[in-house]
């Protein structure tokens, strides 16, 4: 199991492509396959993140980047000394949800300029209680959801095109940071790589499940990497650290693939089995084990992560996210040129 900071991190694979630079140097001067020295060169304000994670590096800018005229700190993400993601991240107190939702809005329309309407269709992450969804003016839909209490709020919008997948989302909080807090969050991420659209199955019977040969040791050509846990989580804050642990029981299906539910999730009611769901999509098992043929046997399938919340035991030596209040943005997007709109 890996920390949610790592998979953060790894859900950023980009391969170096014209496409993925030029839409990157249309909000700041980085560009995806630089080297952390070259980013350095461009922004002496990046800090390192402390994280014993191999190959993996995150730099936190200080400077802002301003989207539809609302200011946002950038975070950097390395693979091998190359630049494979960047996400874009603000925050504050705010009054209500509609507040945070108006903060979006304005994130969404400046972009629009750049990248076109929003219409890149729901992201795995988008779980939750459907609420109504709202137009920006150059026709993005941002979708909301709800969480089950009601306590928070989300809304997204997404791009897809050559070489680029980008999101834009919202995340309002009530009583998450302290009582009664009123909280508003927004970033912008942008990967080479959309996450991937799979048919829809229909899901095995227990009968059929009951009557399948079962695979105690499974084989695995092929198994979703840290960074599918980045595109699938619910976008739920907990209040504490949680140990996320689902048990799927699956039929293997043609090519390998997995046809699954879910038997068992810890926590329940925060749609972590749903998006273990979708991860089991990234499964293939062998097509023959011990000589026999898999296909239409049963497989149980754990999928487990680990999710920190911040503030309640980070390294000592994290830095900390700046953030301004939403106040300040809103008179900041009063008077201060976008530089998505260039």
């Amino acid at each position: 199991m890996r920390a949610l900071i790592l998979a953060v991190a790894a859900a950023l694979f980009a391969t170096s492509a014209a496409a993925q630079t030029e839409s990157l140097a249309r909000f700041n001067s980085f560009r995806f396959g630089m080297s952390v020295a070259e980013a350095r060169a461009v922004d002496p304000t990046l800090v390192a993140f402390p994280l014993d994670a191999g190959e993996f590096a995150l730099m936190q800018s200080q400077n802002l980047t301003f989207f539809g005229r609302m200011p946002l700190y950038a975070m950097l993400a390395f693979r091998s000394d190359r630049l494979i993601g960047v996400n874009y991240s603000n925050g504050g107190p705010v009054d209500d949800a509609e507040e945070c939702t108006e903060v979006l809005l304005e994130i969404v329309s400046g972009l629009e300029t750049a990248l076109g309407a929003a219409t890149g269709g729901a992201a795995p992450s988008e779980l939750g209680q459907r609420l109504p969804s709202v137009r920006a003016q150059g026709g993005s839909e941002l979708r909301h959801y709800s969480n089950a209490d009601g306590s928070q709020r989300r809304g997204l919008a997404t791009w897809r095109g050559d070489g680029l997948w980008g999101e834009a989302n919202s995340h309002y909080t009530v009583g998450i940071d302290a009582a009664d807090a009123r909280m508003c969050s927004v970033e912008v991420a942008f990967r080479a790589d959309a996450p991937r659209i799979y048919p829809p199955l229909t899901p095995p019977t227990a009968a059929a499940l009951a009557s399948a040969r079962q695979i105690n040791v499974p084989r695995w050509e092929e198994q979703p990497g840290p960074e599918a846990w980045d595109v699938a989580l619910p976008g739920w804050r907990q209040q504490r650290n949680v140990d996320v642990n689902v048990e799927l029981d699956c039929l293997v299906i043609a090519d390998g693939g997995l046809n699954c539910i879910v038997a068992r999730e810890s926590p329940e009611g925060h749609w972590f089995g749903e998006a273990a769901l979708y991860l089991s999509r990234g499964y293939r098992m062998a097509a023959l084990i011990n000589g026999e043929a898999t296909e239409g046997r049963r497989v149980r399938v754990p999928v487990q992560t680990q999710l920190y919340v911040q503030g309640d035991s980070p390294p000592s030596s994290t830095p900390s996210t700046p953030t301004i209040p939403i106040e300040e943005l809103q008179a900041l997007a009063a008077q201060a040129p976008s530089q998505a709109e260039r």
